[in-house]
């Protein structure tokens, strides 16, 4: 089939250029677009009334839970626009971030329902991933034996102290990841590494490619590690050890994994770059005086205060939000964010329901519980070790993926499409599970 041919290289190509800063957001959505017209093109190909076959799929579905999940989180978004003080950046926002993501994420859901077994997606997934090591650990190659050029340096995001030039091999792999403008910073690229650490890590406890496996998990956990985003790390941490739930084998794989991690921060100890990581002052922090070292600088005291101000401010009007887009919450709560100390949520599920009310949490949380559930059922009721292997790489990602943003407000531009495009894969197949038990 012509069609499947294409959307595999189409998915590729974006899984390719998400994590990228370049041609800004236009590559992304015309990609996207290409997918949806990809999948309907395919899951019609069969009918004479394509557009008839297409309304009565897409009817089914809307018959599911999910759909009722999904179109409550795609409402409170709608709704919020109507609460912006300037509704045209808002409408921009949800055309971007819900009306096109979703539809995408719906037409390769009913795609994958058809044909979703046919395809090794966590092979693309794997090719994609090679792409990236090769771009981002050549660039970084680059940095290190630079002697005063560095390719796609940007001095803005630099410290007055910093110069890249005499900093040491060790310092530049940190400023690197953060000051280089080939990649879309440090929070996108450490969320878009938790989807190639979880396939690299169910390939290896899976005994499938062990060795390709294990180099692709080591070099991913060292990229992620130069990213210096600790929520993540600790997400990836959370979710290898979840994995023992799925195969026994992970246990032994996560108790390396462990000494190894236990290794490097020993390494990081004495090598003196532990300020890379620890940007706080615990001594303060353990003392109570966690307002003193908020006013010292780190994200842990900013964290706390950021939480509670926000928290508070959002149970005053539960229900009306700022409208979508951070700009609005600068526009908005200008004295908020000044007793807060940082300019919006810093977690998923607090800057969603800044913007667009309890509600919109509210939806997103409903929409990831049933997501999940029906990953697990179908990982118990197949007995295909592909689509096993499949459901339970989703499941990992999903915990990292979520892991990652009680941190940090990391579900929009090319790290939301990422979810709805890799997610839409295990939804369709374990949606087609449910149609046939059904």
């Amino acid at each position: 089939m012509h069609a499947e041919r294409l959307l595999k290289y189409i998915f590729f190509i974006l899984l390719v250029i998400i994590p990228f800063h370049i041609g800004g957001t236009a590559p992304r959505h015309v990609l996207s677009v290409l997918i949806i017209i990809t999948c309907f093109s395919a899951i019609t190909s069969s009918g004479k009334n394509k557009l008839s076959e297409a309304c009565t799929l897409t009817r089914e579905f809307f018959r599911h839970p999910l759909s009722w999940a999904l179109g409550f989180l795609f409402v409170t978004a709608l709704i919020s626009i109507f609460m912006s003080p300037d509704p045209k950046y808002s409408l921009r926002i949800f055309c971007n971030e819900y009306l096109l993501n979703f539809s995408m994420f719906i037409s390769l859901l009913l795609f994958s329902e058809k044909y979703g077994r046919k395809i090794n997606w966590l092979k693309i997934v794997t090719a994609a991933n090679v792409v990236f090591l090769i771009f981002y650990l050549g660039l970084m190659s680059q940095w290190l034996v630079s002697q005063g050029e560095f390719w796609f340096l940007d001095t803005d995001t630099l410290d007055i102290d910093t110069n890249v030039e005499s900093a040491s091999i060790g310092d530049r792999i940190f400023i690197f990841s953060y000051a280089n403008t080939l990649f879309n910073g440090i929070k996108h690229t450490s969320i878009y590494l938790t989807l190639l650490v979880a396939v690299a890590f169910i390939y290896l406890v899976k005994h499938q490619h062990k060795i390709r496996s294990l180099i692709l998990l080591l070099v991913n956990l060292f990229a992620l590690i130069s990213t210096t985003r600790r929520g993540t790390i600790l997400s990836v941490s959370v979710g290898m050890a979840a994995s023992s739930l799925f195969y026994s084998s992970a246990k032994r794989y996560f108790a390396i994994f462990s000494l190894l991690f236990c290794l490097t921060v020993s390494a990081l100890f004495i090598s003196d770059k532990t300020q890379h990581f620890i940007r706080e002052d615990w001594k303060l922090m353990f003392q109570g005086e966690v307002r003193k070292a908020k006013e010292m600088g780190g994200s842990i005291p900013l964290r706390i205060y950021t939480y509670l101000t926000f928290t508070k401010e959002v149970l005053k009007h539960p229900f009306t939000g700022t409208g979508l887009g951070r700009r609005n919450i600068k526009r908005l709560m200008p004295d908020i964010i000044k007793e807060a100390g940082l300019v919006h949520g810093h977690n998923a599920f607090l800057e969603l329901a800044i913007e667009t009310g309890i509600q919109g949490a509210l939806a997103l949380l409903i929409t990831i519980i049933i997501q999940a559930k029906m990953l697990w059922s179908c990982w118990k009721d197949d007995d295909h070790p592909e689509i096993k292997g499949l459901m339970a790489t989703s499941l990992l990602f999903m915990i990292m993926f979520w892991g990652t943003n009680m941190f940090t407000d990391g579900f929009r531009h090319g790290s939301s499409t990422l979810y709805w495009l890799f997610m839409a894969v295990p939804t369709g197949i374990a949606y087609a599970d449910v149609q046939r038990n059904a």
